[in-house]
């Protein structure tokens, strides 16, 4: 999509330094801004328990176990998710440069 000069967002957990690179790799060259959406355990928690007809596979036990993940070198910005659906893209549309 982006080499006819369309944006595309990728919506992924991309835990992995190398899961990272590799999405910011299939840009091609041309521009990419990883943003990596952060909330409390808590939070994705009472998120995850009000989900009904979601896409996402991630249950309680799945939240739980990313506590330990380790990211790894983070070079994308990270954007406070623990708000509404509202103030997350306003904090991103910042981090982007368009407000």
């Amino acid at each position: 999509m982006t080499a006819a000069g369309y944006s595309a967002i990728v919506d992924a957990v991309f835990a992995r330094a190398d899961e990272r690179t590799g999405i910011a790799a299939s840009a091609n060259g041309f521009m990419f801004q990883g943003l990596f959406l952060i909330a409390d355990l808590e939070t994705r928690l009472v998120r995850i328990g009000g989900r009904a007809g979601d896409a996402s596979d991630a249950d309680a036990s799945l939240a739980r176990r990313q506590e330990e993940f380790d990211l790894g070198r983070m070079t994308w910005s990270k954007v406070d998710a623990s708000g509404t659906a509202e103030e997350t893209q306003i904090r991103a549309e910042a981090m982007l440069g368009r407000t």
